[in-house]
């Protein structure tokens, strides 16, 4: 499985860390002069969704940028 839980322990599974990746994609930005940056996300529903939306918000947040509308 890839980007998800197992529901079975042993099965073997890689976990992504959505967080980390919007708040290492928001640095590259800013870093090359990008000032807003648009966030497309998956459904809030989906953890992955919503730990995206957190890093992003904190990410854009901690580096003085607005997000686009």
């Amino acid at each position: 499985l890839l980007g998800r839980s197992p529901r079975v322990p042993s099965a073997p599974s890689v976990e992504i860390d959505s967080g980390h990746g919007a708040t290492l994609a928001v640095e590259y930005l800013a870093r090359i002069g990008r000032k807003r940056i648009a966030h497309v996300n998956a459904p809030q529903h989906y953890n992955y969704g919503l730990d995206r939306t957190r890093a992003f918000r904190k990410a854009v947040r901690d580096f003085g940028l607005a997000p686009a509308r």
